[in-house]
C-alpha cells in the first residue's frame, strides 16, 4: 500500500513539474490565459506557470494552406516571416475576361496578442483582404493593361494589407503575383496578335533600316560635299591671304629700299655739301692764308725798302718814281676805289719835274 502510495506521489509530481515548467524556442511566442483570460505572453526561454490554472492558448487557423503546417490547432507562434500562398483565384478584367490570379503575400507577426484575439482565423483574413483588393484592381483594368501593370496590381494589394496590418498585429513586406493566367482561346488570340505584331516589327524595323540608310548615304554624300567646298573655300582664303602676304612685303620691301636710298641720296648729298663746305673752308682758309702771307711779304718789302730809303736818303725824284709805280699797281686789277693825293700841288709840281727829267 505505502509503496503504491509513493508511486502515486511521485507520478503527481511529475505531472505537476510537467504542467508547471515551460519552455519556448527562439522566435517563438507562446500565449498564456489564466482561467480562461489572458496573463501573459511568454518569449523565448525557460517560464514557470501554475499548473491547472494557467494553460497555453490553443490557436484554431484553418484558412489556407498554412495549416498543413502548423496543424489544425497550434499552441504556440512563429515570429519568423511568413508566407502565404494563395490558391488560384479567378478574377475578371474590365472588359470582361476571366484571368486566373495566383498571389503570394509575405507577413510576420510583431503583436501576438493582436494576432490571435482581435480576428478568429488570421490566414483566412489576410487571404480574403487581399483577394478582395486584387479583384477590385484587376476589374478596374482591361487585359492588356493587366499584364503589363504587374507592380500596379502589387502596390495595390500591399496597400490595402498594410492598412488592416497593424489592428491585426502584423506586418506585410510585400506582395507578389506568381501566376497570371488568360483562358485557352485568349492565350491562342494573344499569342497570333503577338506573331502579327512581332511580323509587323520587323517589316517595320526592317524599312525603318533602309530609310535610315538611306539618310545616313544622302548625310554622308551632303556632308563630303560640304567638306569638300569647305576645303576648296578655306584653300581659296589662304591663297588670297598668301598673295595678300606677298603683296604686303614686297610693298614693304619696295618702300624699304626707297626709304633706304632716299637715306643714302641724303647721306651722299651730306657728304658732298659737308664735302663742299670742307673744300670752300679750306679755300678760305688758304685764300686767308696766301693773303696773310702776301700782306706779310708786302709789309716785310716795304720795312726792307722804307729801311733802304732811310739808308739812302733819296730824292725827291726817285719818291716820285716810286710813288707813280705803286700808283699804277693800285689802279691796275679790279679794284673799284679812287685814291686821291692829300697835296694836289705837290703832285703837279713833281710830275712837272719828272717830265723834265725824261727830256
Amino acid at each position: 500500500m505505502i509503496i503504491w502510495l509513493l508511486g502515486l506521489s511521485a507520478l503527481l509530481v511529475l505531472l505537476l513539474a510537467h504542467r508547471s515548467v515551460v519552455v519556448v524556442q527562439e522566435e517563438t511566442a507562446v500565449i498564456i490565459e489564466r482561467l480562461g483570460r489572458f496573463h501573459r505572453l511568454l518569449t523565448a526561454g525557460v517560464h514557470l506557470i501554475v499548473p491547472f490554472v494557467d494553460r497555453r492558448k490553443t490557436i484554431v487557423w484553418a484558412g489556407g494552406k498554412p495549416k498543413q503546417r502548423y496543424g489544425l490547432v497550434i499552441n504556440h507562434l512563429d515570429l519568423r516571416e511568413q508566407i502565404v500562398y494563395a490558391d488560384p483565384r479567378p478574377v475578371i478584367t474590365r472588359d470582361n475576361i476571366t484571368l486566373t490570379i495566383n498571389p503570394i503575400i509575405y507577413w510576420r507577426i510583431v503583436d501576438p496578442r493582436r494576432a490571435v484575439y482581435e480576428t478568429g482565423d488570421l490566414i483566412d483574413a489576410i487571404l480574403t483582404t487581399a483577394v478582395s483588393a486584387l479583384r477590385n484592381v484587376v476589374g478596374d483594368l482591361e487585359l492588356d493593361e493587366v499584364l503589363v501593370s504587374r507592380e500596379r496590381i502589387n502596390r495595390t494589394v500591399l496597400a490595402a494589407l498594410t492598412g488592416v496590418a497593424p489592428r491585426w498585429g502584423i506586418e506585410v513586406s510585400r506582395v507578389e503575383m506568381v501566376e497570371l493566367s488568360p483562358p485557352d482561346d485568349i492565350r491562342a488570340a494573344m499569342e497570333k496578335q503577338m506573331r502579327a505584331e512581332r511580323e509587323r516589327r520587323a517589316r517595320v524595323i526592317e524599312a525603318e533600316g533602309r530609310k535610315q540608310a538611306a539618310i545616313l548615304d544622302a548625310e554622308g554624300e551632303k556632308e563630303a560635299a560640304l567638306r569638300r567646298a569647305e576645303a576648296e573655300g578655306q584653300a581659296a582664303i589662304e591663297r588670297a591671304r598668301a598673295e595678300k602676304e606677298a603683296a604686303r612685303i614686297a610693298r614693304e620691301s619696295a618702300d624699304e629700299l626707297a626709304r633706304m636710298a632716299a637715306a643714302s641720296r641724303h647721306e651722299v648729298l651730306l657728304m658732298e655739301a659737308r664735302t663742299d663746305v670742307q673744300v670752300s673752308d679750306a679755300r678760305a682758309d688758304a685764300a686767308r692764308r696766301a693773303e696773310v702771307i702776301r700782306a706779310r711779304g708786302e709789309a716785310e718789302a716795304i720795312e726792307t725798302v722804307y729801311s733802304a730809303l732811310r739808308r739812302a736818303a733819296p730824292g725827291r725824284e726817285v719818291l716820285a718814281v716810286k710813288y707813280l709805280e705803286m700808283m699804277r699797281a693800285a689802279a691796275d686789277g679790279q679794284a673799284n676805289k679812287v685814291y686821291i693825293p692829300y697835296d694836289g700841288a705837290g703832285i703837279w709840281g713833281l710830275m712837272e719835274q719828272l717830265k723834265d727829267l725824261w727830256k
